[in-house]
């Protein structure tokens, strides 16, 4: 016969266990409302879209963090809960946020060695040529 109290000891040693207060949808959804809205709201109302200046949809995305952190401190999730959940988020997410950055740094690297240009050449101009290269001096 098995005994219960010693098999849960064991499993209960070896996991960190989390009782926080499960949210309702509409606490759930504050952040993003607001995020969503703050975005609308720079996009279709704000001239040249730079509400708070040249970095306006960092800012707001910040705003919006804040706003989730908030909302966790009113549901009592202590911060350094928060930093140990975010850590894990970003460490999962690395390696193909730096697979698309390579990718991007070789798109990058061939459209200025004139790869990319000698692949899709221009149209040809008024003078009938198609080169991409510049036109030699005279």
């Amino acid at each position: 016969m098995q005994d219960n109290k010693n098999i849960s000891e064991l499993k209960a040693d070896n996991q960190n266990i989390i009782e926080n207060k499960e949210l309702n949808i509409w606490e759930a959804l504050i952040p993003v409302i607001i995020l969503m809205s703050m975005l609308a709201y720079n996009i279709f109302f704000v001239e040249d879209q730079e509400w708070f200046g040249t970095y306006t949809n960092q800012i707001i995305l910040l705003i919006g963090g804040g706003i989730a952190a908030i909302v966790g401190f009113f549901n009592k999730v202590p911060f350094r809960r928060m930093l140990i959940e975010i850590w894990e988020n970003i460490s999962s997410v690395f390696v193909p946020i730096m697979i698309l950055f390579l990718v991007g740094a070789l798109a990058g690297t061939w459209l200025v060695s004139g790869v990319i240009p000698a692949i899709f050449p221009k149209k040809p101009d008024s003078s009938g040529t198609t080169s991409t290269l510049p036109k030699p001096a005279s």
